[in-house]
């Protein structure tokens, strides 16, 4: 039982809160949870160093990483010791958990270890099953990753959802979204959307090439929004997107967050700073300004885009993997037939698009939603259909199944 006055303490290692990733958004949403809910929480936040970090905001402990440990391993021996948590909660990709379980259990094998993972494919790569098998509790991201995990593991596993923030990603009227179009320079444009890192299994370059052939078919008027970093300098497998559109004839068509493509290319030409910014505007302004949003991803492990996107009442395109982001859009995501498969080195099966089917869901859509019955539709069911993501319902979750786990210690 725990020895404190009633609070419980907890370790959480993932990708700081502090951070604007995937993971690193997850991460506050779960740590705010249980600090809501009368937990002490410290974190081992990877990815975040000292420099530039501001601890302020958040009501919770976060332990920045030395730049040259990037995942925070050095630092979890000392942790361990000086905090003295009742338990450590992990939230990775497998591959990742695989790799903390062997550090966690070469210090401890007394602090109970909750595992909060997500499967990206299947069948799940054997040497990954082993963080679940040794996890005092595991929870993953979706159904179909409970499902997964009992065939592949044999182990009975929940899952919880990731919630969305609806005080962040909401609809907003439709003149507000012209005025943000029109501040964005985007009036006038049809504007698809695409929210992922620049990494190999997003698939960037199949969705430059539609908007580069739909250019060939004379449809001048369709942009691209890519929220990532243009360049990377192949980071994960990704690629120079603005590159890519520039031979693809497009680099005037694919807009970045700090202007297009053909801008990114001549500052790097030039190496000189922006002249002259382009507008600011929120991921939820750029979302609401968006025409159609289409995620093209190979997989996806949960893919928090999707609910976010539907949260801002978006007309919603998604690969049709027959799994995750199937689950997690339901009838409200159009589903983008497959053109082939592929395979992650461990054996997963990925989802291969064809760039022609993009663009004729692309121009299936440009030609949809001229009638104002079709975006309404999109404009209800989004929202409608996001109510099922809820962060507080997540945290209660967790917070149930911590508790059932010291009570067990």
């Amino acid at each position: 039982m725990i020895e404190r006055t009633g609070m419980m303490k907890i370790l959480y290692i993932s990708h700081s809160p502090s951070l604007k990733t995937g993971f690193g958004m997850v991460s506050r949403h779960i740590c705010q949870g249980f600090h809501a809910r009368g937990a002490e929480i410290v974190c081992l936040g990877s990815g975040q160093t000292e420099e530039g970090f501001d601890p302020s905001p958040f009501p919770f402990k976060i332990r920045p990483v030395p730049r040259e440990d990037y995942t925070g391993w050095t630092l979890f021996p000392s942790m361990l010791r000086d905090e003295k948590p009742d338990l450590i909660f992990l939230n990775f990709e497998l591959m990742a958990c695989a790799e903390w379980i062997n550090i966690i259990l070469r210090e401890t094998r007394r602090v109970p270890i909750l595992l909060y993972y997500s499967i990206e494919g299947f069948p799940i790569y054997k040497p990954w099953h082993v963080p679940i098998k040794l996890a005092d509790a595991a929870v993953t991201y979706t159904r179909f990753g409970s499902e997964k995990t009992k065939v592949a593991v044999g182990r009975e596993v929940p899952h919880l959802y990731h919630g969305v923030d609806r005080q962040t990603f909401f609809p907003l009227p439709e003149e507000q979204r012209e005025a943000i179009k029109e501040k964005l320079g985007w009036s006038g444009r049809f504007v698809v959307t695409f929210v992922g890192v620049n990494r190999l299994s997003k698939q960037q370059p199949k969705l430059i090439e539609a908007i580069s052939l739909l250019r060939q078919q004379g449809m001048e008027d369709i942009y691209c929004y890519l929220h990532c970093h243009p360049f990377e300098k192949h980071r994960y497998g990704g690629w120079n997107l603005a590159e890519i559109a520039n031979v693809r004839g497009v680099a005037d068509r694919i807009i970045f967050r700090d202007g297009s493509a053909a801008d990114f290319l001549a500052r790097q030409k030039s190496k000189e700073k922006i002249a002259e910014p382009p507008p600011s505007a929120s991921l939820m302004e750029r979302y609401n300004a968006t025409d159609l949003y289409l995620h093209p991803s190979k997989v996806e492990g949960f893919g928090l885009p999707l609910i976010e996107a539907m949260a801002c009442g978006i007309p919603l395109a998604h690969t049709d993997d027959g799994s995750v982001m199937n689950e997690i859009c339901g009838e409200v995501g159009h589903r983008i037939p497959v053109a082939d498969h592929d395979y992650a080195t461990f054996g997963a099966k990925y989802f291969i698009l064809s760039a022609e089917k993009i663009a004729e869901t692309i121009l299936y859509f440009r030609r949809a939603l001229v009638k104002k019955e079709s975006l309404r539709y999109w404009r209800e069911a989004g929202p409608e259909r996001a109510k099922a993501f809820d962060w507080d319902r997540t945290s209660d979750g967790f917070m149930e199944i911590a508790r059932k786990l010291l009570q067990g210690k």
